[in-house]
């Protein structure tokens, strides 16, 4: 019950943040999981991106791993917390990659270049790029 009431919050809070006339957010969309370079050409923007959401109190993110929404925060160390995620099933190659992203998400660095966001932690690394 405490978790559902987190990711309530949590959601209520993006959803606030995102529509405040003074958030600003930016889309990224990834390129790389680990090792395993991707064509973003042959998926559909709307799958597989993040964005960083600026606001005057700090920074959030959201996003699609696959199938599945995550949300979360950025805190002032560069350090991503209070994960969550949607949960829905995928076919079964979707559920794995799904699995990967979302265990990378969970207590990562994220570190931001030009145009390339990285997050990475003991798990793997992601690279996301804007368009």
């Amino acid at each position: 019950m405490a978790k559902i009431l987190i990711c309530l919050f949590l959601v209520m809070s993006y959803i606030l943040q995102a529509n405040s006339p003074r958030s600003h957010s930016q889309t990224y969309y990834l390129i790389q999981i680990n090792a395993e370079q991707r064509n973003i050409a042959q998926y559909p923007k709307d799958k597989r991106y993040l964005q960083i959401h600026s606001t005057p109190t700090g920074q959030s993110l959201s996003g699609v791993s696959v199938c599945n929404q995550f949300f979360g925060e950025i805190d002032a160390k560069g350090k991503i917390i209070n994960i969550a995620n949607s949960i829905m099933l995928c076919s079964p190659k979707e559920m794995e990659e799904e699995r990967k992203i979302l265990s990378i998400l969970n207590n990562a660095s994220i570190i931001f270049q030009e145009k390339r966001i990285m997050i990475r932690n003991p798990s793997g690394t992601l690279i996301f790029q804007k368009d």
